[in-house]
């Protein structure tokens, strides 16, 4: 029998007396790294909550660097969520966000209707309209005087005070007398706001809707005195004020709640009750004691109402009596026009109303024979420095004037029969040579004076004549240039009373012109044959560079440059048929496509018919009717190679398919 199993068996016993604990802890030991793992994520889910508040209550400090570590962690988590699924957060977030957006759109809207209300006082206000007056009489521009006059208030004290308990926190008065501090009396004014607070909360808001933070009292008014309260998520701000705060304040007063918020909040969370921890901040807390002390009194120049009125009143009396004069020389101007117009031998066909103030000038034509226009301006009571007289001569054909010349004429005629009768007389009487020397005499003086008198008329007729005569030759120019001188092109030339139209009118200017000389026919003599319609040349050109234009496919397809030339004969197409439609012409457009080089006409003709539907497309699409293009193949062979061009023919003899 062997003893080897006994060796083997003595020295597992020998191991096991020896170092049996060992072997167990080292078996234990792989057995837990074995199951590391799993353990840890056990240890981790049981014992994080209890590290956590550990590492709180080592201080801010410590737990300010766990935050720190895990802020780009929860932003990426953040970031992934709403990438992946934005109605998850938005529905966590919408208890916070509903009332934040009702609050603001409550605050929007409150100080939209103050504003307007102020807006409307200042502008309708009985007040306003006297203040108007005394800032003129103050020196002071309106604004700053309203500034002066409506915001003079003062904030006395404020409190900030717990939101959710209602303790007092700080207290600042502006009487150094009151003192800051949360005293006893400033605890009972904190402890009444809360009150105050609370009773009309838990009397007006359901009680669903008690915990939103839009349903707060923001102001109460006692006396002359209005608390504003400005309430934010841990601590309430409320201001006693004095006189009338502007909306600005409201603005000042959340900017110092928000800033004691920034200050006061990490105090607040581990608050002990030692109200000494946050006097640091009653600096902050004292920028809320705004005022802004309007003028008491009137002085340094100021001035009373009284002075406005007499302001008034010499403004009324200077207005009034210029309203006077102007009505009275307007009265007195109107009845020397009226006189002027209805005067025989004057034709008024001007007034220049400048004002009664100005000088005024009078155009228009007169009869030497008619009264002297400056001496009926005096007997009217018109000024000669006021009024200007610009008239031409014409011969009037009033009854009165007429039968004044035949009287002139006919009392010369009638002198010259008597001087002829009395000379006869005295031929006849006369013997002696001294008697015929001084009839002789007296003879050659009738002779003489009769000449004089003679050439006199005929100079007076003629002058009367050509004065006439060049002044309707001004007023048919006059009148001709200003129907027709805003027309383009037109040339205007006036001999007598003929009337000369050239130059060259597109359309429908030609027309007109045309449509417009039709009643000066009846009065003038009107020449058109120099007048050009413009609008038909410019047909014609474009005629003959659309028809000169052409794609020549010189590589096979339409490159760059052809496609250009395609645009260039699509504009000139478009100004080509709006011209037509003004002259009462319709055009059609032929797309001709050329034969290509060669003899293989039945195999180049599918190619030719795809170029001249591939021209007209383009066309279309550059905004050339449809309806005014067709499609044409060529087979004149002379042409051969030349591409498609275009052909312009009436409408009515266009054919092809």
């Amino acid at each position: 029998m062997s003893v080897e199993p006994k060796s083997s068996d003595s020295l597992r016993q020998l191991k096991e007396l020896m170092l049996g604990d060992e072997q167990r802890d080292l078996a234990d030991l792989r057995a837990r790294l074995d199951g590391l793992e799993a353990d840890s994520v056990e240890r981790l889910a049981r014992d994080l909550a209890e590290a956590l508040h550990r590492r709180r209550a080592q201080g801010d400090r410590p737990f300010e660097e766990w935050v720190e570590a895990l802020q780009s962690g929860t932003e990426s988590a953040i970031q992934r969520s709403v990438s992946e699924d934005k109605s998850r957060l938005a529905k966590a977030l919408f208890p916070i966000m509903g009332p934040a957006i009702r609050s603001y759109v409550v605050d929007l809207f409150r100080g939209m209707v103050e504003e307007l209300n102020e807006t409307i006082r200042n502008a309708t206000s009985v007040d306003r309209i006297q203040w108007r007056f005394q800032a003129l009489m103050a020196g002071k521009s309106y604004s700053e005087y309203v500034l002066l006059k409506t915001r003079s208030f003062r904030i006395e004290e404020v409190y900030l005070m717990q939101r959710d308990t209602g303790l007092l926190l700080l207290h600042a008065a502006a009487d150094p007398g009151k003192g800051d501090g949360a005293d006893g009396e400033a605890d009972l004014m904190s402890g009444m706001l809360t009150a105050i607070r609370s009773f009309v909360r838990d009397s007006f808001v359901p009680g669903e809707e008690r915990d939103e933070e839009v349903h707060e009292l923001d102001s109460f008014t006692f006396g002359e005195r209005e608390v504003l309260m400005e309430a934010g998520p841990s601590m309430v701000l409320a201001a006693v004020a004095y006189g009338v705060p502007p909306p600005s304040v409201r603005e000042d007063l959340k900017r110092v709640l928000e800033d004691l918020h920034g200050e006061l909040q990490g105090r607040l969370n581990r608050f002990s009750g030692d109200m000494r921890e946050l006097q640091g901040s009653l600096p902050t807390l004292r920028k809320a004691l705004l005022k802004n002390q309007g003028i008491a009194s009137e002085s340094g120049g100021g001035g009373g109402l009284w002075r406005a009125w007499v302001f008034l009143g010499v403004l009324a009396v200077v207005l009034g009596g210029w309203w006077w004069i102007g009505a009275r020389e307007q009265a007195r101007w109107d009845r020397f026009e009226n006189r002027l117009r209805s005067e025989p031998g004057m034709a008024v066909t001007e007034v220049e109303d400048a004002g009664w103030w100005r000088k005024r000038l009078v155009r228009g034509l007169r009869d030497p024979l008619a009264a002297d226009p400056a001496t009926l301006a005096a007997e009217s009571g018109i000024e000669s420095e006021k009024v200007t007289f610009d008239f031409g001569l014409m011969a009037s054909l009033e009854p009165t004037f007429v039968a004044r010349r035949e009287a002139e004429l006919k009392s010369h005629l009638e002198s010259m029969q008597s001087s002829l009768d009395t000379l006869r007389r005295d031929v006849g009487s006369t013997a002696s040579r001294e008697g015929l020397a001084d009839l002789g005499r007296r003879i050659e003086e009738g002779l003489s004076a009769l000449k004089s008198a003679t050439a006199s008329e005929e100079a007076r007729r003629t002058a009367l004549a050509d004065a006439i005569s060049e002044e309707s030759r001004q007023t048919v120019e006059a009148l001709v240039r200003s129907q027709f001188g805003d027309v383009e092109g037109l040339a205007i030339a006036v001999d007598g009373r003929t009337v000369r139209f050239s130059g060259e009118v597109a359309e429908p200017g030609y027309s007109s012109v045309l449509a417009r000389t039709k009643p000066l026919e009846a009065l003038l003599s009107v020449d058109v044959t120099g007048l050009r319609n413009g609008s038909l040349s410019r047909i014609a050109a474009l005629k003959e560079a659309i028809e000169r234009e052409g794609i020549r496919y010189a590589d096979g397809t339409l490159n760059r440059d052809e496609d250009q030339a395609v645009e260039r004969m699509a504009t000139m197409l478009g100004e080509f048929f709006r011209l037509g439609a003004e002259t009462s012409q319709e055009f059609r457009a032929v797309v001709t496509a050329h034969p290509l080089i060669g003899t293989l006409r039945e195999g180049n003709r599918p190619i030719e018919q795809s170029r001249a539907t591939q021209v007209r497309d383009r066309l279309v699409e550059h905004g050339i009717p449809s309806g005014r293009l067709e499609t044409k193949l060529s087979e004149d062979m002379n042409r051969a190679g030349q591409g498609v061009t275009i052909l312009l023919t009436p409408r009515e003899a266009a054919g092809g398919r």
